[in-house]
C-alpha cells in the first residue's frame, strides 16, 4: 500500500508543480542496506552551514546499485536552464528476464531542503535506459537554491516489479551524493522574519507560517516552513480544517526526511472558497488541526497533536489541544 500511495502522490506532485508553481570525486553515502544491493558505503552527514558558493568540481561516474536485478549508475549533472534547473544523468539496467522494473525516488532533498524531482522510469526485461532526473527551476527558486550551488542531494531509491507492487522492492535504499565533494557540502538556512507565525517549536520539530498568498490557479495558500530535528522521517498532516467557520479540508500531508526542512503550501482551491461564500480578502480565521508523527511507525506517540487558529488579518495565532 505504501508503494501505491507513494506513486500516486508523485503523480499528483508533478501535476501540482506544473500548475503552481577539495576532492573532485562525487561520494555516495548509503544509510540503509537493501537486501538486493551489493553497493555498500558508510553513512556520512554533511555539516550544517549557511549556503555558500561551492567549489567547482567534476562529477565522477559512480555505480550506486549493482545487484542481480538491476544496475543504477550516476553519470553526471547538469545545471540546466529554462524550465529545468538541475538534473542528474543516470543509467538504468533491468537484469531480469521476465519483470518490468519501475524506478522511482522518494524523500528527496537538495541542500537539506525537501524538493521532489519530476521523475519515474520503467525499464522492460533485459533492457537499458539513459534517464534524466530533473528539478524544476521554480521549485529550486522557491527554496532559495541556485542550480550551480547544489552541493548535496539525498534520496531514497526504490525499484519495484511494475506488475506486482505488493512484492518486496528490489531496491529500497537511501543515498546522499555530493556533486562538488563532501567537504564542500552546505545546507540552506532560513532566517526568521518579523512576520513569521510560529505554530510550534519543540525538541523534535517545528512549524512556522511564513505568509499567505492567493492566485486564480492555486487558490488561497498558507505557506509553511517545517523542520524535522529527529533522526526519523516525520509526517506533518492536517485534517478537519476550517476557514471562517466553514469546513474546508486542504487535503494536506507531507513527509520531511530526518534532519531536513521543507517549504510546504497548504492550499484551498478557488472553488472551495466560492462554495462557502468566502472571499480571500475576508479570511480572518483559519483553523488547522496539526498532527506530527514518525511516518514509519503509526503506533508511535504523536509529537504534535494540536489545533491552531490563525488570523491572517492580525498575523496572530491561538492554540488549543
Amino acid at each position: 500500500m505504501k508503494k501505491v500511495i507513494s506513486l500516486a502522490l508523485s503523480a499528483l506532485l508533478a501535476l501540482s508543480l506544473a500548475a503552481c508553481g577539495g576532492s573532485n570525486t562525487t561520494t555516495v553515502a548509503s544509510s540503509t542496506e537493501s537486501s538486493g544491493s551489493s553497493t555498500e558505503a558508510a553513512q556520512t552527514e554533511a555539516p550544517e552551514s549557511e549556503e555558500t558558493p561551492a567549489a567547482k568540481s567534476e562529477f565522477q561516474e559512480q555505480t550506486i546499485v549493482d545487484n542481480e536485478y538491476c544496475t543504477v549508475i550516476l553519470k553526471g549533472t547538469d545545471d540546466g536552464d529554462g524550465m529545468f534547473g538541475y538534473s542528474l544523468k543516470v543509467y538504468l539496467e533491468n537484469k531480469t528476464a521476465d519483470k518490468t522494473l519501475l524506478f522511482g525516488m522518494d524523500n528527496t532533498s537538495v541542500n537539506g531542503v525537501m524538493v521532489d524531482p519530476l521523475w519515474g522510469a520503467t525499464v522492460a526485461p533485459g533492457k537499458k535506459s539513459n534517464e534524466t532526473i530533473s528539478w524544476l527551476s521554480t521549485s529550486l527558486e522557491k527554496n532559495n537554491i541556485k542550480a550551480d550551488d547544489i552541493t548535496q542531494v539525498s534520496f531514497t531509491l526504490n525499484v519495484y516489479d511494475k506488475d506486482d507492487l505488493a512484492a518486496d522492492e528490489f531496491v529500497d535504499e537511501e543515498f546522499t551524493i555530493y556533486p562538488k565533494g563532501e567537504e564542500n557540502a552546505s545546507t540552506v538556512e532560513r532566517e526568521a522574519q518579523s512576520t513569521d507565525i510560529v505554530l510550534f517549536d519543540n525538541d523534535s520539530c517545528s512549524m512556522t507560517v511564513t505568509g499567505f498568498e492567493y492566485d486564480d490557479i492555486c487558490g488561497y495558500t498558507v505557506k509553511a516552513y517545517l523542520v524535522n530535528k529527529t533522526d526519523k522521517d516525520l509526517m506533518f498532516s492536517c485534517n478537519d480544517a476550517s476557514i471562517n467557520g466553514y469546513m474546508a479540508d486542504p487535503l494536506w500531508a507531507t513527509t520531511v526526511a530526518a534532519g531536513k526542512t521543507s517549504n510546504s503550501d497548504i492550499s484551498w482551491s478557488d472553488s472551495t472558497l466560492e462554495e462557502n461564500g468566502i472571499d480571500e480578502s475576508s479570511i480572518e480565521e483559519i483553523e488547522l488541526p496539526i498532527t506530527v508523527y514518525p511516518s514509519e511507525d503509526l503506533t508511535a506517540d504523536k509529537l504534535v497533536d494540536e489545533t491552531f487558529t490563525i488570523n491572517p488579518q492580525t498575523n496572530s495565532v491561538t492554540t488549543s489541544e
